[in-house]
């Protein structure tokens, strides 16, 4: 009976590690820590940035998205969420 204890505890380690190891990271979606990211902030998408050097159209999203909306003539329901390293 220990002997069989013993070996579902001996697989059960080796799968919680490959487990936690595949939802690590800082991309992962439900990740609360998104280390080395920028967080720009809007009413209607949040943005991750890596090495991000201030210039560009993120701080404009919000009309981006109105613009696309419009254009499909959909609504997004959720904030959207976006990560982006370059």
């Amino acid at each position: 009976m220990k002997c069989i204890f013993r070996k579902r505890y001996i697989l059960f380690i080796p799968i919680l590690i490959l487990i936690l190891y595949l939802f690590r990271g800082p991309l992962f979606p439900w990740n609360p820590v998104k280390s080395g990211f920028k967080r720009i902030a809007s009413s209607k998408a949040t943005v991750y940035v890596k090495d991000y050097d201030g210039v560009s159209s993120l701080y404009s999203i919000d009309k981006l998205i109105q613009e696309e909306e419009k254009f499909h003539d959909l609504n997004f329901k959720k904030k959207i969420q976006n990560y982006y390293s370059w």
